[in-house]
C-alpha cells in the first residue's frame, strides 16, 4: 500500500503586501504634520497680529526643532528601543 500526500505550498504574503501598512502609516503621520503648515502663517498674521518676520520665525521652528530632536530621538531609539524611547517620559 502506498500513501501518497500532498501538501498544498502557502504562499507568503509580497513585500509589497508587508510593507504597505508601515508606509501607510508614514504617510499618514507626515500628512497630519505637513496639513498643518499652510495655516500656521494665517493664524499668526490674522489672528495674532504678526508680521512677515515672525511667521517665518515660526515656520523655521519647527524645522529647527525636528532637526535638533531627531538626533536625540535616534540615539535614544538605538540605545534603549523604539518602545522605550517612545513612552519615554521626561
Amino acid at each position: 500500500m502506498s500513501v501518497t500526500t500532498s501538501q498544498v505550498p502557502v504562499a507568503e504574503p509580497s513585500v509589497a503586501a508587508t510593507l504597505f501598512p508601515i508606509v501607510a502609516v508614514i504617510f499618514s503621520g507626515f500628512l497630519v504634520i505637513g496639513l498643518a503648515m499652510p495655516a500656521l502663517p494665517l493664524h499668526v498674521h490674522q489672528g495674532l497680529g504678526f508680521d512677515t518676520l515672525v511667521i517665518g520665525l515660526v515656520a523655521g521652528s519647527q524645522f529647527a526643532a525636528s532637526l535638533i530632536s531627531r538626533f536625540t530621538a535616534g540615539h535614544l531609539a538605538d540605545a534603549t528601543g523604539v518602545k522605550r524611547a517612545v513612552v519615554r517620559k521626561p
